[in-house]
């Protein structure tokens, strides 16, 4: 029989110092980040933190790992694609239409923004789930198969991103239902 040596890992500990990377996301991109400030941040030692993660990305990834953009459970599949898709952006409106939504939105834009291996790997969770709901349509005829489903997920998701950074919060349902149908007509 193994014993764990040392104290019982903390869940406290665990979620201050997430709380606090994502808190420190939204106002700083992860390439300015450190081990330091995460830590005073969370009101823990640097040793906490290293005793969890081998380096700042593992703290990065498991904080953003946390923030998931859309929904896609339950969707009713029998629906047309368009009624579908705007499911999908009442979905995210609902989400982070929010204070703690636009902090969510932020931390995604800055980590995406930093341009290392942390933008690559977190775009690929985002658009994963996505690309298999595209892919589904295209295989029911919903959907035009000459559409890459890669690059529809990661254009849609770009309109929601985009929508929600640029528009007033109160209008960001408004605008988005006529996009979406100018992309649908494109994809007849």
């Amino acid at each position: 029989m193994t014993q764990n040596i040392g104290r019982p890992r903390s869940k406290n500990v665990d979620s201050k110092i997430i709380k606090a990377t994502k808190q420190l996301l939204a106002h700083t991109s992860p390439d300015a980040l450190t081990i330091e400030a995460i830590a005073k941040q969370a009101g823990v030692g640097k040793a906490s933190i290293y005793r969890r993660y081998k380096n700042k990305n593992d703290i990065v990834l498991a904080a953003l790992s946390e923030i998931k953009s859309i929904d896609l459970s339950g969707l009713d599949l029998s629906a047309s694609a368009p009624a579908i898709f705007y499911e999908i952006a009442e979905r995210f409106l609902t989400a982070y239409n929010n204070p703690a939504g636009r902090q969510a939105i932020m931390t995604i834009v800055n980590t995406t923004a930093s341009g290392d291996q942390l933008s690559s790997v977190h775009a690929m969770n985002e658009t994963q789930e996505l690309t298999q709901l595209i892919q589904q349509l295209q295989a029911q005829a919903k959907l035009p198969q000459i559409l890459d489903p890669n690059v529809t997920a990661e254009t849609l998701i770009s309109i929601f991103m985009g929508q929600f950074l640029l528009v007033p919060q109160s209008q960001v349902a408004a605008s988005l239902r006529p996009i979406l149908e100018q992309l649908f007509s494109t994809w007849e």
